[in-house]
């Protein structure tokens, strides 16, 4: 077993704890609010100051602790071998009781980069991830409208997996318009989240800047 002492501010503070294989005592500093549930927080072993920037998900609540315990466990099981290159690096999930209320914290890789100006390299590189985890055997649910894809150095990182689902891919390859489908029937051996992501993300998307691919991608599967 480790613990968190999660300082919230100057006069707050809790202890989390975590039975996660690997976990460690540790100290987490909140530093600034993302949204409700989210927060950049500086990471640091108990005997030390904290220093390292990540990112702190918490679930407060019965039914918010389950669903960030059931992200963690994703994390810890069908995304592990893709921590780092595909998906966040994932730190622990932690848990307690905070005024009687079930509070989970769940700590990941802070994820910034530089914006990758040339179109066709980050439609690649979201594609590739994308079928990944497919072929890890997960549907994510919701990355057609980009919030859950974020820059990391010169690549890319699949974030938020709340709403995932265990998948069977059929097809979990970047290319999915084979000879003998059309545009209208991509054939039924496809997936249907990754022919949607290739309709935004894939092949037709050859394109020097962001808008020209999106209209590419819009002319071809319009005529």
């Amino acid at each position: 077993m480790a613990t968190l002492k999660l300082r919230w501010d100057r006069f707050h503070s809790y202890t989390l704890w975590s039975w996660t294989a690997g976990s460690q005592h540790k100290t987490a500093e909140v530093v600034k609010r993302i949204s409700a549930t989210i927060h950049t927080a500086r990471l640091g072993p108990r005997s030390e100051a904290p220093s390292e920037v990540v990112i702190i998900k918490l679930g407060r609540g019965e039914a918010a602790f389950e669903k960030l315990a059931r992200e963690a466990d994703i994390y810890t099981n069908e995304l592990r071998h893709l921590q780092g290159t595909v998906v966040p690096k994932f730190y622990g999930f932690y848990k307690g009781k905070v005024d009687g209320i079930d509070l989970g914290c769940m700590i990941l890789e802070y994820c910034s980069g530089l914006p990758i100006w040339d179109a066709r390299e980050f439609n690649r590189q979201v594609m590739i991830a994308s079928c990944k985890i497919h072929q890890a055997g997960l549907l994510h649910g919701d990355l057609m409208n980009g919030r859950h894809i974020i820059r990391m150095g010169m690549g890319v990182r699949i974030i938020d997996f709340s709403s995932a689902i265990h998948h069977t891919c059929t097809n979990g390859v970047p290319t999915l318009l084979g000879q003998n489908h059309s545009r209208e029937r991509p054939g039924p051996t496809c997936c249907p989240e990754l022919v949607n992501l290739e309709r935004t993300y894939g092949i037709m998307t050859d394109a020097p800047t962001f808008f020209e691919a999106s209209v590419a991608m819009a002319q071809f599967w319009r005529s």
